[in-house]
């Protein structure tokens, strides 16, 4: 056994759990005795540094004091000694998780002391920016899509700030306006991720959004939400904590069944990309691409053609997110002109069905990033819409759907047998569920490939994609939900 492995290991599945020792234990329990190959990187953070130094000093406390115990006690030879030692440091070592958790705790204060510090130092400082207007996006899935959307109409004619990357939670964004936040910046755009019910207000409370929208609600997150009730109270946190214009999307059930409960006398936009009848906002004359290059369509509203557009998105729900960035657009006075060359200026967002031509021809979609049932679904659509192409479409399933995971993915199978021709599957809790939903539909089963790890499935996919396939990459678990 690797000592300095092992150890390195355990750090590794403790940070992808963000900290959180009660599903760590859980993991680390599962794990136990294992080092599997990561396919992440560790990022050492201050706190991650923390508690590694901490929890290695306990280690070689106890190992000390544990071994002069066992030497006053027990008389050894010199070649029994080494074998004692040697077992006594293998057996520590598969306890290193106990002294990550334990130092865990032992930082508690001084984290949350920190933390809070940051936080603090944000609030009052954003709270000197009395021009500043801010733009709170919440949801399920989409927000990523729609933070890119309304910064690239918005920078325009504005100088923005945007959370970049996944920076979603209270103490990423505050280390973000306590250092760019400044007073060239027009508006600031925040994505706003939540796991539990107060995760979303308590970021407003830091950064008291101007604006709202709303992407979607649905089953993501939850294991960790427990019901869709606390998912639709806690995304529409961002509602009932703002004090300007909302846009809602109006193709989400969820949304449209509970905005009249949250949102109340606000100033209240909808956007679709199907033409609900809630959104004065119509599409018309809709063309897919097939060579993934995207979408040509007509905007309408009220009947009065706004504009003609071109986009690169390849999913087609995005173009009710596009329309959001319309209408913040029209709200900031941007020309139609700079709209649209900020739209079809847009490129795909990385990882989220972000189109790859190779050498042979093959187009690959990756949307790996996508981890939510409505992702899947539109995912799906999307491969659909290839119809001079072979359909491949690799997936390990969702994560967090807890009770409603074999419902969600039997469902997937279903939807997925009707339209793709091979499917590839990463072998997890879920995996059945999905070959079963595939079976529903008298899928041939001899097109399911199933296949231990990610690693090993990557490894054969050139034995299996021809020239011309459509290849579509839906989610990728982290080691975590391995």
């Amino acid at each position: 056994m690797n000592f300095l492995s092992n150890f390195k290991y355990q750090y590794y599945l403790f940070q992808l759990e963000n900290y959180d020792i009660s599903r760590y234990l859980k993991l680390a329990l599962r794990n136990f005795g294992q080092n599997k190959e990561q396919r992440q990187s560790l990022v050492w953070t201050l706190k991650l540094k923390a508690i590694v130094v901490l929890a290695i000093v306990l280690w070689v406390l106890t190992s000390i004091i544990g071994l002069l115990l066992m030497m006053r006690h027990f008389t050894f030879n010199l070649w029994e000694r080494i074998g004692v030692l040697i077992i006594y440091l293998f057996v520590l070592s598969l306890l290193n998780f106990i002294y990550l958790i334990v130092a865990s705790l032992v930082l508690y204060p001084l984290d949350y002391f920190l933390k809070n510090r940051i936080i603090n130092r944000a609030k009052n400082k954003i709270k000197t920016f009395k021009n500043l207007k801010v733009i709170g996006i919440a949801g399920s899935y989409g927000k990523t899509t729609a933070k890119e959307i309304v910064a690239a109409v918005l920078s325009t004619k504005y100088k923005i700030l945007e959370t970049p990357d996944n920076i979603n939670t209270p103490l990423g964004i505050s280390e973000l306006i306590n250092t760019k936040l400044n007073n060239d910046i027009d508006i600031f755009i925040v994505e706003m991720g939540e796991y539990t019910k107060g995760d979303i207000k308590d970021i407003c409370d830091i950064v008291h959004p101007t604006y709202s929208i709303l992407t979607g609600i649905n089953e993501a997150h939850f294991e960790r939400m427990g019901s869709l009730e606390n998912a639709v109270g806690t995304i529409f946190e961002l509602v009932e904590n703002s004090n300007g214009p909302v846009l809602l999307n109006a193709d989400d059930r969820l949304i449209v069944e509970n905005y009249k409960k949250y949102a109340q006398n606000r100033g209240i936009q909808f956007y679709s990309a199907y033409n609900s009848e809630l959104s004065e906002y119509k599409i018309n004359n809709k063309v897919f691409k097939e060579d993934a290059s995207g979408f040509e369509f007509n905007v309408f509203i009220k009947d009065v053609l706004f504009g003609e557009f071109k986009s690169k998105l390849l999913g087609e729900y995005s173009l009710g997110t596009i329309i959001s960035g319309m209408i913040l657009g029209k709200i900031f006075d941007i020309p139609i002109d700079k709209i649209r060359l900020a739209i079809v200026s847009l490129k795909p967002v990385a990882h989220r069905l972000e189109p790859i031509i190779n050498s042979i021809g093959t187009i690959v979609i990756d949307d790996s990033y996508n981890g939510n049932p409505d992702g899947v679904r539109e995912a799906i659509k999307l491969l659909k819409k290839f119809s001079k192409r072979r359909k491949v479409y690799i997936t390990p399933g969702l994560v967090e759907t807890g009770p409603k995971a074999q419902e969600i993915h039997l469902q997937i199978g279903k939807e997925l047998g009707k339209v793709a021709d091979v499917v590839i599957l990463i072998k997890n809790s879920v995996c059945a569920y999905i070959v079963e939903g595939l079976m529903a539909v008298d899928f041939p089963k001899e097109n399911i490939y199933i296949f231990n790890s990610a690693l090993e499935a990557h490894g054969h996919l050139a034995g299996l994609i021809k020239k011309d396939d459509v290849v579509l990459f839906q989610n990728d678990w982290p080691d975590n939900y391995l």
